[in-house]
């Protein structure tokens, strides 16, 4: 995936020409900068139809409160972004995303001429003749025309062939499947079941996620960047630390089924950020989503939140090389800040 970033500004649109490889632009976030004035609202357009002058507004930013939007827009084609705001000093817009190939695009927007194109490749339907029910792009049987008027007809005469095959004296016929009815168990017996194959799964999960004892050998020295863990004692969170001060406490621990968090998925995460030298407040939400593993959050995000699962909650400690380095965020976050950030994954898509 390649990086992708544009300046909008005022008064001037800004024309996006898709590259010529078969890439597809992903738009994941507009910001203003820090030195717009307070207060400032500016609308960002976006127009389909070089042809046309109707264009619709796809983020509305609010300097001081609303500096930056996620979003989750696919482009695959010629478009224009142009900006709306009040005043005369409308402040620009700052838009970053990355391309990706078309596999990655939601389902709904592929082109129709590619929609009649599907050969059912890939799902078992190259070969008609090995299935008597030849499956539509959408799984169905299709509609019965003059052609399946013939088929029916021959499959009666198929049908007459084999009743008068098994009219034949002396010649007895099994069937081809033997359908056994079932008994439906009691609903306790059942509910035991599903109790034990679940206490069978946590403990499972347990001892994947226990460290193996080690053999009494002579020690070996550990790489530089391997990670250092802690053993968990009663009511002690586990903890893995590297080299360059990053950390994860495991606080908490969702369903062992629970979905899992992995490079390119959407997540959705609740989160409370704190300065880890005196422990302030300087960001939470509730609800807040994003695409894992290619750089739209802090570095430290895209390690610490990757091999969670819904439920999970972590405590996350990012030095500033996985945080917001050297320079900070004026105003919030002090340069050279380690961060501590404590995350519950919501969903992932």
């Amino acid at each position: 995936m390649a990086f992708w970033s544009s300046i909008v500004k005022p008064g001037k649109p800004c024309p996006y020409v898709p590259p010529p490889e078969n890439m597809v632009l992903h738009v994941s976030q507009v910001s203003l900068l820090a030195t717009a004035p307070k207060g400032q609202r500016v609308s960002v357009m976006l127009k389909q139809d070089a042809d046309s002058d109707d264009k619709v507004a796809i983020a509305t930013l609010i300097s001081g409160s609303m500096d930056s939007i996620s979003l989750d827009l696919f482009i695959d084609r010629y478009v224009e972004f142009s900006l709306l705001g009040e005043g005369k000093q409308v402040p620009e817009v700052h838009m970053t995303g990355y391309f990706a190939p078309p596999d990655d695009m939601p389902m709904g927007m592929m082109d129709e001429d590619e929609d009649e194109e599907f050969d059912g490749e890939g799902l078992g339907l190259e070969d008609e003749d090995d299935d008597p029910l030849h499956m539509n792009h959408f799984g169905g049987i299709p509609d019965q025309g003059e052609d399946s008027d013939d088929e029916g007809e021959d499959e009666d005469e198929d049908e007459d062939e084999d009743e008068d095959e098994d009219d034949e004296p002396g010649v007895t016929r099994r069937p081809h499947m033997t359908i056994e009815e079932l008994k439906e168990e009691p609903k306790k017996q059942a509910a035991a079941k599903v109790k034990e194959a679940v206490a069978a799964a946590s403990a499972k999960r347990a001892a994947e996620a226990t460290p193996p004892a080690k053999a009494a050998k002579k020690p070996k020295e550990e790489p530089k960047t391997a990670v250092q863990e802690e053993k968990s004692g009663a009511g002690k969170p586990k903890v893995r630390r590297w080299d360059n001060g990053f950390e994860i406490h495991e606080l908490a621990m969702g369903p062992p089924n629970g979905k899992l968090a992995k490079a390119g998925k959407k997540v959705s995460v609740s989160y409370v950020g704190r300065l880890k030298s005196n422990q302030k407040v300087f960001d939470q939400s509730k609800a807040f989503s994003f695409r894992l593993g290619v750089g739209e959050v802090i570095k430290g995000w895209d390690v610490g939140v990757e091999g969670m699962r819904v439920g999970d909650k972590r405590k996350l400690s990012c030095p500033p090389s996985l945080g917001y380095g050297t320079q900070g965020v004026k105003g919030t976050i002090p340069p050279n800040a380690t961060l501590e950030f404590e995350v519950e994954l919501l969903n992932v898509k």
